[in-house]
Formats: C-alpha cells, structure tokens, sequence
C-alpha cells in the first residue's frame, strides 16, 4: 500500500530535512525539471500542501502558475 502525503517540502538540500521531524515528507533536488515533476506528482497523489524554498519560488514561475487557482503552493525563507 503507497503512502498517503498530506504535506511536503521540497528544496534543493538537506536544509529542509527538518521539516521530517514534523510529519512532512521531503524532496531534494537542484533540477528544476525534476522538482516540476515531483509537484505534479505530489497533486497527483492527493498532497494538500507543498510547501517549497524561496530559492525553488522564484526560479519555477511557469509551475507556480499551473496550480496558483488551486491553492496548494506556498513558499518558506
């Protein structure tokens, strides 16, 4: 059975691994194209909250607009 993720944090290193202790599941990458994908996957899934580092918010703007009226993408200093 796959598991259920309701949070996530995604960034491109270990900075946010913190975010495990709370419960979210977390995802490293410093590809873009990858990170797209990993959101695409996450909504796919049924996660409810993405929550991504400033450096990933300013650098994805085209995924950002894909699920902005969706309401699952926030963004952490």
């Amino acid at each position: 059975m796959s598991e259920k993720i309701s949070i996530a944090a995604i960034g491109t290193d270990e900075s946010i691994s913190i975010y495990n202790c709370v419960g979210f599941k977390t995802y490293f990458s410093s590809n873009l194209k990858e990170i797209d994908r990993e959101i695409f996957n996450l909504y796919k899934s049924g996660c409810k909250i993405i929550y991504v580092t400033e450096y990933i918010y300013e650098n994805i703007p085209e995924t950002l607009e894909k699920y902005r009226n969706i309401g699952i993408m926030a963004h952490i200093d």
